[in-house]
């Protein structure tokens, strides 16, 4: 006999995320390094700069892909691609510096607790790592249904009937 005992869907704390696409925090400077003593919240026992992944040094070619009617916009905004390029490094660095107290990553994934026979097993669908936190509901939402969709076709591979699957009450991350 198979059965479906329960599905979840779980967060969890990523202990270990790529952060690189912000940048760095180094005490050597390089090239398009950001001193942070400049900005007074730099604090001795930390790391002097911050090298951002993207943004700066300033690059016209980095916004080619940019639709014009978007540059347009950025323009009035910030008045120039260079000073955008700034705001958004300075950006960056001050999101890299709250990593762990105002936000984390997590990872999110969809598990189903199954017998077969008289063996108790816990199913997962693969997870996607290194979601922000503090990410719209609306994108959480979104990440959870993508990772319940992968679970039901593992179990549907598995055997279990669709009819089964959809049964069996979807117990939400709490």
């Amino acid at each position: 006999m198979k059965q479906i005992k329960s599905i979840k869907i779980v967060h969890e704390y990523d202990d270990d995320p790529d952060l690189s696409w912000l940048g760095k925090f180094s005490n050597e400077w390089s090239q398009g390094a950001i001193d942070r003593k400049r900005f007074g919240d730099w604090d001795p026992s930390e790391m002097r700069y911050f090298v951002p992944c993207n943004h700066w040094p300033h690059n016209p070619e980095n916004w080619a892909h940019v639709p014009e009617d978007d540059l347009k916009d950025i323009i009035a905004k910030h008045r120039t691609l260079k000073k955008a390029d700034w705001t958004y490094a300075i950006k960056d660095m001050h999101r890299l510096e709250s990593y762990g107290s105002r936000w984390i990553t997590i990872g999110i994934y969809a598990k189903a607790d199954i017998v077969t026979r008289n063996v108790h097993q816990t199913i997962r669908s693969g997870g996607l790592w290194g979601i922000e936190s503090d990410s719209s509901q609306c994108d959480i939402k979104s990440i959870e249904k993508m990772e319940l969709n992968e679970l039901r076709k593992i179990l549907e591979e598995l055997g279990f009937a669709q009819e089964e699957i959809g049964k069996v009450e979807v117990k939400e991350w709490e």
